[in-house]
């Protein structure tokens, strides 16, 4: 999926956290995070070019919300912590995020896991951690994008390999889609999928949605899946 991208290439874009859904091989450059001051200089500058965002920006009411703490019968979707980093960071620097545009260097996949957690203050929605409700365990990210990389809001996920197989990642995906339709009311959703992520198309039609051939999309190798229509005008 597509993330963030560094100062000058912030002025006409914006991140994607989780793309666990999406192909960007092509959009790699978007993550460009060369020093660890990146994070703020970055956010300073997205607010010189913010009306450049294409998905519509929440009133100031929603941004002031907290993040939402989400529970299924299994498991619990919170908020990002420090303490999740190291195992992103793992999972960033391997093939299995070849769907993202990776493997990612260390500096790259920390912007974006700042950028997962910031567009929570920016655009009222953002990424969550996946933890299971019996044991505790971190087991994934499910989460919303917004942005000017973005023509729609997007629902994206991964899930830590020794988790997969197991329904998590659908209940997840379920219940952030609930949430983004019914609480947070987003005039649309759609989930952007490398055309050889079969498994996160497969999961996108399980959540209902359909393959929208139509819609603008961040790279036009990408699949759209929409999970709910634009508000109608």
């Amino acid at each position: 999926m597509s993330r963030w991208g560094w100062v000058i290439s912030l002025a006409t874009s914006w991140p994607h956290p989780l793309a666990n859904a999406r192909g960007a091989s092509q959009q790699a450059s978007r993550y460009l995070w060369p020093t660890r001051q990146s994070c703020m200089v970055s956010v300073l500058t997205l607010f010189t070019s913010i009306s450049l965002n294409r998905s519509p920006t929440p009133p100031r009411d929603i941004l002031m919300q907290p993040i939402p703490t989400l529970t299924t019968s299994r498991l619990i979707l919170r908020g990002m912590r420090a303490e999740d980093w190291p195992r992103y960071k793992q999972i960033m620097s391997t093939d299995r995020a070849r769907f993202m545009g990776g493997p990612f260097s260390e500096s790259i996949a920390w912007g974006m896991f700042c950028s997962d957690h910031a567009q929570w203050d920016l655009f009222g929605c953002g990424a969550l951690m996946i933890d299971v409700l019996a044991s505790g365990a971190c087991i994934g990210q499910v989460g919303i994008n917004a942005g000017p990389l973005f023509p729609e809001f997007e629902l994206g996920w991964f899930v830590y390999p020794e988790f997969e197989g197991l329904g998590y990642v659908h209940e997840a995906a379920a219940a952030m889609l609930h949430w983004a339709k019914e609480v947070r009311r987003l005039p649309s959703l759609v989930s952007y999928v490398d055309a050889d992520n079969v498994r996160s198309a497969r999961l996108a039609m399980r959540l209902g949605a359909v393959l929208d051939q139509a819609a603008a999309r961040p790279s036009p190798d990408d699949l759209v899946y929409r999970h709910y229509p634009k508000a109608s005008a």
